[in-house]
């Protein structure tokens, strides 16, 4: 992305704890992504575990879209259309 002359800092973050896991079970992570304002992006994450589909966590994390020169800008077409499955980069 930040070839193509984006940059997305994250702003804000949110998690929630729902259950635990332990480093050898299987876990898994989904992740949706939305336009959040004019210059921002929202992705929202689950993670369960594999075997059984318990809830470990979930939450999100909004990213500002700026521009190459740093500056908050909307996003460009062809993430825009990323966003919205309308095509692959």
């Amino acid at each position: 992305m930040e070839r193509r002359g984006c940059l997305l800092p994250l702003v804000e973050a949110h998690v929630r704890y729902l259950g635990r896991a332990r480093y050898d079970d299987p876990l898994r992570v989904t992740t949706r992504i939305g336009l959040a304002g004019k210059a921002r992006v929202r992705f929202d994450v689950a993670i369960v575990h594999a075997e059984g589909g318990d809830g470990v966590a979930d939450g999100y994390t909004v990213h500002a879209v700026l521009g190459p020169d740093g500056r908050p800008t909307r996003p460009p077409a062809w993430l825009t259309d990323l966003i919205e499955g309308r095509r692959n980069p």
